[in-house]
């Protein structure tokens, strides 16, 4: 190494004295999400991800040295027993028990989480009276508008083959999820021999509609099936359907599609339930033939926020959360503690590194993969992740699974996905990745001194130009270049300190501090250049 450092030297200059490396501190800055009204049928309180869902203030999970690994800043995380929600909808329905007789159900007030706790879902009944009108708000988030996602307008959004071509789609349905068989799921609608329990929802593609039982769940975290039902609808007219045809589904009256459905749930009628849900689905079935949805898609480069979070949302649901009780194990004050980056973090993340669809992105210890899918899906980027610990690993391999399946069914087409099992530091393709990665992510601030000492000899392999994201610095804050140390790989970083706030992270609701590493050689070189120009001996000295 300090070798082809002083191979830049140039005899001609005095040395001078080592410079401190700066490190720049900068607050990032995100919009928080409007205020909605308070109605029966409430939007989500998503302060987090379609991911992020916590009745707690930790994180349900596997640590793993590969792993989004962190702690909050007062210590080790603990980890909370409560699952994690299944979905993220931009618009809920109320959730409520199962009745045996047909009147409307008495509504019940949820308490507010305390502050300490990321809900990304709430769904919560008023007390108050409310009018027809009241319950056919649809209570769109503002929050995909204020903030941003990644523009690149040279990425095709369009999954052509999905879109034109009929297939029969392998995909895990609601109904397998969340069925009255399993145990915490009861009829929604009391049973008769006129009343159905089932209803297929067809989606953007041609493929086959997805069957949901509908059923409730007394837990609001848990998988609710009308909720995804009326959020999907919702996310299909505002980002597939022209205005004219949009309007028809989302508007605030009588002959709304979503105002008949909520009406319906809100009002214990099973059977106007499914006829509007039928009716939505007579609706799309010839804009899905006539190529209406696809000439909308390609106009787009981009997708909402409220999009992105629901489709991460639905291949958790399926997968990562059926299992969440078996990333409770850990080991304690190790390298080995999990947690979670959010989405509204990593999207901020995504934006600020300017990714676009053709660039490459990283991530060492990416547990489940929910950071590599959103990559993948915002971006469209070539995502790549590494997890050592075994289930999460296979977690991940599944969740990556629905998820493409996920895709198709909305016509959508990601970046590449590819998923690795194993030390990040062993794995043969790493090495090959990292030399062609523009963003890095490293969620570091558990990891042992030796293995963030591995991590920098690592980073010899990345380019110019390539950023690392971790939550904890690679570099000292009185790091300075010196004779001694001018073979550190430290050398080759510049380094900024951010912020983060509320609802950024797994394990806490509390604002913190993360770390962005430019790799830089040219302020390296230009010491070695200036140090050693005077002195040519001096130049291939052994370092004492």
């Amino acid at each position: 190494m300090a070798s082809f450092f002083q191979s830049l030297a140039k005899p001609g200059a005095p040395p001078i004295k080592p410079e401190p490396l700066k490190i720049t501190r900068v607050k990032v800055t995100t919009t928080t999400k409007k205020a909605a009204p308070k109605t029966h049928l409430s939007v989500s309180s998503r302060s987090g991800s379609g991911l992020s869902n916590r009745s707690g203030s930790k994180t349900a999970g596997t640590s793993t040295p590969n792993s989004h690994s962190s702690t909050p800043r007062s210590g080790t995380p603990t980890i909370s027993s409560t699952k994690r929600k299944a979905s993220s909808p931009a618009t809920s329905i109320a959730t409520r028990d199962s009745h045996e007789d047909s009147s409307p159900p008495k509504r019940k007030k949820v308490a507010k989480p305390p502050v300490n706790k990321v809900v990304r879902q709430k769904l919560e009944s008023s007390d108050e009276e409310e009018s027809d009108d009241d319950a056919a708000s649809i209570g769109r988030s503002e929050r995909s508008a204020s903030l941003g996602v990644v523009v690149d307008r040279k990425r095709n959004l369009v999954d052509t083959r999905s879109l034109r071509c009929e297939r029969q789609a392998k995909f895990i349905h609601a109904k397998e999820i969340a069925d009255v068989k399993i145990d915490g799921y009861r009829r929604a609608f009391p049973l008769t021999k006129s009343t159905q329990q089932e209803v297929n929802l067809y989606y953007p593609s041609l493929s086959t509609p997805e069957t949901y039982c509908i059923t409730v769940n007394k837990d609001p975290d848990n998988f609710q099936p009308a909720n995804d039902i009326v959020c999907t609808i919702e996310l299909i007219a505002k980002n597939f359907l022209p205005a004219d045809k949009g309007e028809l589904v989302l508007v605030d009256g009588p002959d709304g599609i979503l105002h008949k459905i909520k009406r319906a749930w809100k009002k214990n009628e099973p059977q106007e339930f499914f006829a509007a849900v039928e009716r939505f689905n007579r609706f799309i079935l010839p804009l899905r033939k006539n190529g209406t949805l696809e000439k909308i898609l390609k106009k787009s480069t981009t997708l909402s926020f409220d999009l992105i979070e629901h489709i991460l949302g639905q291949s958790y649901a399926r997968t990562v959360a059926l299992e969440v009780d078996d990333l409770r194990k850990y080991e304690a004050f190790s390298n080995n503690v999990y947690g979670e980056l959010l989405p509204r973090f990593t999207s901020q993340v995504f934006k600020d590194a300017g990714l676009r669809s053709d660039s490459v992105f990283v991530d060492l210890g990416s547990g489940i993969g929910n950071v590599v899918l959103h990559a993948a899906l915002e971006v469209g980027c070539e995502s790549w992740g590494c997890e050592v610990m075994p289930k999460a690993a296979d977690l991940a391999e599944k969740q990556a699974n629905e998820f493409r399946s996920r895709c198709k069914l909305w016509g959508i087409r990601p970046g590449k996905v590819e998923l690795r099992k194993g030390d990040f530091l062993e794995v043969p393709d790493i090495p090959s990745a990292l030399r062609r990665a523009d963003l890095l992510l490293v969620n570091n601030y558990a990891f042992a001194p030796e293995l963030n000492a591995h991590l920098l000899d690592m980073f010899l392999e990345l380019k110019d130009g390539c950023q690392i994201v971790s939550l904890k610095s690679f570099v000292p804050l009185d790091h300075q270049i010196t004779e001694r140390n001018a073979d550190s790989p430290m050398n080759l970083l510049t380094v900024k300190e951010k912020e983060y706030f509320s609802g950024c992270v797994s394990w806490t609701n509390a604002p913190g501090r993360y770390y962005v590493s430019t790799v830089d050689r040219t302020k390296i070189a230009q010491w070695y250049k200036e140090h050693f120009a005077g002195n040519g001996a001096r130049g291939s000295r052994s370092r004492k």
